[in-house]
């Protein structure tokens, strides 16, 4: 998506979050990832890897593949 269609759909989601729905997206845009997730549950080789609160996970992730990924040193 182009950043105006990127900021409109991320509105409506920060909107239906808001009215107490819960949202399960997938994402590799940590950025997008900090902007809207509350919670992470982070996959890898087909396994749950960890599960954490969003701000800890992206500042000091537990599992040695969070901290790969967040490093650049696992990309998928």
């Amino acid at each position: 998506l182009d950043p105006a269609a990127t900021r409109a759909v991320e509105d409506i989601i920060s909107r239906i979050d808001a009215s107490g729905t819960r949202i399960m997206m997938v994402s590799h845009d940590l950025g997008q990832v900090r902007r809207l997730a509350s919670e992470v549950l982070f996959m890898h080789s087909g396994q749950l890897a960890e599960r954490a609160r969003a701000e800890r996970f992206l500042d000091n992730p537990a599992s040695e593949a969070g901290k790969a990924f967040l490093e650049g040193r696992l990309l998928w």
